[in-house]
């Protein structure tokens, strides 16, 4: 990732289960997009999230979609089930609710690809414009299918929806579960894009939004390593032990450089497989 520039205290609110969802967004290696496809499920209670695209998720994905988060928060607007606007109408048509999700709000935001490439840390320009824009595409087709068990009642909307209006303005409307999170309504956890924006490696950054869902602010924790390398790698366990060596040495050097953060304080305990991740989180 070539850093644009560091974003001063750019807080994104993430939806918590999203946050949470392991394999969600994950490093790819070469090959990766076109062998393999997202289809996840992760059970929260009686809540069950069903994730599907046509190709996986990378960090790179996860940037952008933290860029729009960030955005949403000071300008974006609430989406209702019958919207006016034409912009309303548009986006709510290219969200694609379907089943219960009919009755769902949603959300968007006015913004351009210059400010999100701005703000997930990519030139405006050349292959970072490139990247934003392949992004949207594949975050765009990302459906998520939400059920509850208690209810039972389900519905799916698309991630994300976006278009152009004219040469710049792009429009994005956001999934219900993460519009509810932006505007504060329900559950998040709190994102720092000037940390993220510091870090260099995708297995630092997939740790950090991590370890920020996972430890309130202020708190001391502790996790076996195996445990986080199960959240970066979720078919970790299934690795032979080789793997799980070369797994161990990419963590601790993701917690070293998490470490070098002004805000975190993180320590090991142990050696190998015992490992003991000691974090200080403040704030």
């Amino acid at each position: 990732m070539t850093k644009l520039e560091v974003i001063d205290n750019q807080k994104v609110l993430y939806e918590m289960r999203s946050a949470l969802s392991d394999g969600l967004f994950r490093p790819l290696k070469r090959g990766d997009r076109k062998k393999l496809k997202l289809d996840l499920v992760r059970n929260f209670g009686p809540l069950s999230f069903h994730f599907t695209c046509y190709e996986p998720l990378s960090i790179d994905d996860e940037n952008v979609l933290l860029a729009i988060l960030a955005l949403s928060k000071p300008n974006g607007i609430r989406l209702t089930t019958g919207p006016e606007s034409d912009h309303g109408k548009k986006i709510r048509e290219l969200l694609n609710p379907k089943a219960y999700a009919e009755n769902w709000d949603a959300g968007y935001v006015k913004t351009s690809v210059y400010e999100i490439c701005k703000l997930a840390g990519y030139p405006a320009e050349g292959s970072g414009y490139k990247t934003v824009k392949a992004s949207l595409k594949r975050l765009s087709s990302v459906v998520l299918w939400i059920k509850n068990e208690e209810t039972e009642r389900e519905g799916s909307m698309s991630l994300i929806g976006s278009y152009f209006n004219g040469n710049e303005d792009l429009y994005i409307g956001i999934h219900h579960q993460l519009a509810n999170a932006v505007f504060g309504d329900q559950q998040y956890a709190i994102i720092s894009l000037k940390d993220r924006l510091l870090l260099k490696g995708d297995v630092a950054r997939m740790i950090h939004r991590w370890l920020s869902a996972w430890m309130p602010a202020k708190s001391k924790r502790s996790i076996g390593i195996e445990k986080l390398c199960c959240h970066v790698w979720p078919d970790y366990l299934k690795s032979q032990d080789g793997t799980k060596r070369w797994c161990w040495n990419k963590v601790k050097l993701a917690i070293k450089e998490i470490n070098n953060l002004a805000s975190w304080k993180i320590n090991f305990k142990g050696l190998g497989a015992k490992t003991m991740v000691l974090i200080d989180r403040n704030p």
